[in-house]
């Protein structure tokens, strides 16, 4: 499995954000707010001008587990995440 981020910020702010927080995993940047929220089902809040977050767990190219949020409460917490994934090696 891998883990990747999504981002809307440009390739310097996403890079910036990466090195203060010692993130070792891919960060695709350069979305779209609008277009890429209706891609991914994604709330995009018209009066913030800003895609909240949504995580998936994709197994091959199903979705195994998806999370969305709509502020700060709803998202995809790291300890379900791993619980999940342990499952899904039949842990």
């Amino acid at each position: 499995m891998a883990l990747v981020a999504l981002s809307a910020d440009d390739a310097e702010e996403a890079r910036a954000m990466a090195d203060d927080h010692d993130v070792a995993f891919p960060i695709l940047y350069g979305l779209d707010p609008v277009e890429d929220a209706e891609r991914i089902g994604a709330y995009y809040d018209e009066e913030k001008g800003i895609i909240q977050p949504a995580g998936f767990l994709l197994e091959g190219h199903r979705v195994r587990m998806a999370v969305f949020a709509t502020g700060p409460i709803g998202r995809l917490r790291a300890d379900e995440t791993l619980k999940e994934i342990d499952q899904l090696r039949g842990g």
